[in-house]
């Protein structure tokens, strides 16, 4: 092995690290959030599906930096939940702490629970799309990746 060969390989391998280091962390991140938002949209088809309405009282609003959150309060069977909703800026302009809004419940597990508010389940339609661009994104990065990695393996073996 000659001194070129020796100094195309120290090249190289720094490269192939990052690009193993990109494929496991990047993807995994990846499918870290596509995993959280799958959860979220099946819990929302099945609260639209199955859900029973009931009213809640606002008990906190909160807007931040990754979207506004309002925080509420129900009842079913004698036994208190809490629940929190992102909405839409302009509906977190409209409500107001105390007031009563309706929600939506699983009969079998009342913790599981969304505002109904048309906002909120619009967002939720739009949570199933945003999955599936995710997915996408996922397997083309999956797939580029793959092929830079083996294409620097190919160069590191030929060095």
């Amino acid at each position: 092995m000659n001194a070129a060969s020796r100094a195309r390989k120290k090249r190289l391998l720094p490269s192939y690290v990052i690009f193993l280091f990109l494929f496991v962390f990047v993807i995994g991140a990846l499918q870290f959030s596509i995993q959280a938002v799958e959860v979220r949209a099946q819990r929302f088809h099945l609260l639209l599906a199955r859900g029973v309405q009931t009213m809640a009282t606002i008990t906190v609003k909160r807007a931040t930096t990754s979207g506004d959150m309002v925080y509420f309060r129900y009842t079913v069977s004698d036994r208190t939940y809490t629940g929190r909703s992102p909405v839409s800026p302009e509906t977190f302009d409209t409500l107001v702490v105390g007031h009563v809004t309706p929600v939506l419940y699983l009969p079998q597990s009342p913790a599981q629970c969304e505002l109904a508010l048309s906002d909120v389940l619009r967002w939720s339609s739009g949570l199933a799309h945003y999955w599936r661009i995710l997915q996408i994104i996922n397997g083309v990065a999956c797939l580029l990746t793959l092929l830079r990695i083996a294409q620097l393996r190919k160069q590191l073996k030929a060095a």
